[in-house]
């Protein structure tokens, strides 16, 4: 249960500290006045998500600390094993929990004396109180809301966060294989690109340096025929042909040296043409030679040019440079390599499977327990709302199949009411007034409080949209949950006020020029004064104080 609560430069309050006790205990007040602090205090302290504008006017931080008495051992079992999971100190039967807001932003939280998460505070705030908010039947409209109420009631929360963390990881994997398979297709053009590539360049069956070696083989092979050709074009001109040059030369020799003997002028001249026949045949007889010394093998020429044509024209097919192609087969080669390992579909095909049939079994099983608590948590509510003055209502727990998986499982969840003389069943938010809604809640609460046997239970104006005996009913109700759980309820109706085994007063007034709340126990002449307070004008103050005792003996 909560033992004390100190609060401190909390929005309108500056110093605030109250000690509890067990059974039910109210929070009156005037509007405004701050009812309501000390339940976003509490929410706040648990978890709930901090902001600056909670921090009081002219303060730099504010503080909320709180001290919990833990009685049930099988609480104290859960609360030790959390403990010594995470670190924190439980050597007693007190748990106490200290979170601070600064101007700054900055949040920090402590459990029992170490520092801790806001999550963490979260978690361990689960185990010791609930709150129900002021919203808390407006919420009840909304299905997802609804089946929340019931997982928890069918306790197995904890097996759809499961779930959930199953569709995330389903979905994850079905996008992933949705990419796959894009990517698969354009991995299948890039593998026959490269499988083609490597044809071509296979078919060539080249061996190392192949192009280099070819290219010098037929660069030397060209020169020399290009120099036997020469030579074999001047041996011809000079001698193998009737009309060659040295034949010319020595007709016309013959011819001037016959001219000497009619003038000697010719004499020199026909000399150095004679030299010159000498030094042509010394040259032809050279070109012979040499000619008869290297021969050209037309085959191992012809064979050289072509091989360069074929390697050649293949890397003009591929986009590439003749002698980059041996690096461009092993890069296919690597490339279909890193394909195939790229290319998971099978695994992802296999995985999805596995998640999937994973998921449905979990939601199957979610299923059954929803199916088989609905009829114990109708039933109970039901119960409740008799004792609510609801006589003739019940509540009905609709079960039925979504078109589509989700997160939260296969059901579509929806609480409907059944009014004696009315066969149709409606949902909540068709038949349902604001005080039948109230009451609703409030039976919902109650069955939830019993299942989950939390410690200490907050009611933020449970009773808003009821009065007059169903008011009597529902502080009836309060008192007597009471007996088993520590209940916390702010109330605007004296009806509800007056069954509290403890009552505090809640008053605003100014402290340096800031509005500034103020809480205070009262007993015996004080609370009659705040039930009359409560129950009329200050006209008819005798009547409200009658009215106001008869309510506390009653």
């Amino acid at each position: 249960m909560l033992q004390s609560l100190i609060i401190k430069n909390f929005v309108i309050v500056e110093h605030l500290e109250l000690n509890f006790e067990d059974g039910f205990t109210v929070f009156t007040g005037e509007t405004g006045a701050g009812k309501s602090m000390i339940i976003d205090a509490l929410a706040l302290l648990l978890g709930k998500r901090a902001t600056t504008l909670k921090i009081r006017e002219g303060s730099e931080k504010a503080e909320i600390t709180a001290f919990f008495k833990i009685s049930s051992p099988k609480l104290k079992e859960l609360l030790l094993g959390w403990c010594q999971q995470f670190g924190f100190d439980f050597d007693s039967n007190e748990i106490f929990i200290r979170r601070v807001i600064e101007k700054s932003g900055k949040s920090r939280a402590w459990i029992n004396g170490h520092n801790s998460s806001v999550n963490q505070v979260k978690e361990i705030g689960e185990w010791l109180m609930e709150i129900h908010s002021q919203n808390a039947h407006q919420k009840l409209l909304i299905p997802e809301y609804q089946r929340k109420i019931l997982d928890d009631f069918a306790n197995i929360k904890s097996n759809v966060e499961q779930l959930k963390q199953l569709w995330d990881k389903w979905s994850s994997c079905k996008v992933n294989l949705s990419k796959a398979r894009e990517k698969n297709q354009s991995l299948e053009q890039l593998k026959i690109q490269a499988n083609w590539k490597m044809s071509l360049i296979e078919n060539l069956n080249l061996h190392e340096n192949e192009w280099v070696e070819v290219s010098s083989k037929e660069k030397k092979l060209s020169v020399m025929a290009e120099i036997l050709s020469t030579v074999e074009e001047a041996l011809n001109l000079f001698q193998q042909s009737d009309g060659s040059i040295i034949s010319k030369i020595e007709k016309l020799q013959k011819r001037i040296s016959n001219l000497t003997n009619n003038d000697k002028f010719f004499e020199q001249i026909s000399k150095s043409i004679e030299q010159s026949l000498i030094e042509l045949k010394d040259a032809t007889d050279n070109l012979s030679r040499y000619l008869g010394q290297n021969d050209l093998d037309p085959h191992a020429y012809q064979q050289a040019s072509e091989r360069l044509s074929e390697i050649f024209n293949t890397s003009q097919k591929i986009g590439c440079k003749p002698e980059e192609l041996e690096g461009v087969l092993d890069q296919c080669k690597s490339e279909l390599l890193e394909i195939e390992t790229k290319s998971n579909l099978e695994a992802l095909i296999s995985n999805e499977k596995k998640l999937q049939e994973k998921y449905f079994s979990m939601a199957k099983f979610i299923s059954e327990q929803r199916i088989n608590s609905a009829k114990s948590f109708q039933a109970l509510v039901s119960d409740w709302l008799k004792k609510l003055a609801m006589e003739s209502t019940e509540l009905y727990v609709e079960i039925s199949k979504k078109y589509e998986a989700s997160p939260s499982g296969l059901d579509e969840v929806n609480f409907k009411i059944k009014h004696t003389g009315i066969e149709k069943v409606l949902k909540i938010s068709k038949i349902a007034s604001g005080g039948e809604l109230s009451r609703i809640s409030l039976a919902i609460s109650v069955v939830m409080a019993n299942a989950s046997k939390t410690p200490s239970l907050i009611f933020d104006e449970v009773d808003a949209g009821i009065g007059g005996n169903t008011a009597h009913i529902v502080g009836k109700l309060l008192d007597l949950l009471g007996k088993d759980q520590q209940i916390l309820c702010v109330t605007h109706l004296p009806q509800i006020a007056a069954k509290g085994h403890s009552h505090f007063s809640i008053s605003k007034t100014e402290t340096n020029n800031l509005p500034t709340s103020l809480v205070r126990q009262i007993e015996d002449v004080d609370r009659v004064e705040e039930i009359a307070r409560m129950l009329g004008s200050k006209e008819q103050l005798n009547a409200s104080v009658i009215h106001a005792k008869a309510l506390l003996n009653k």
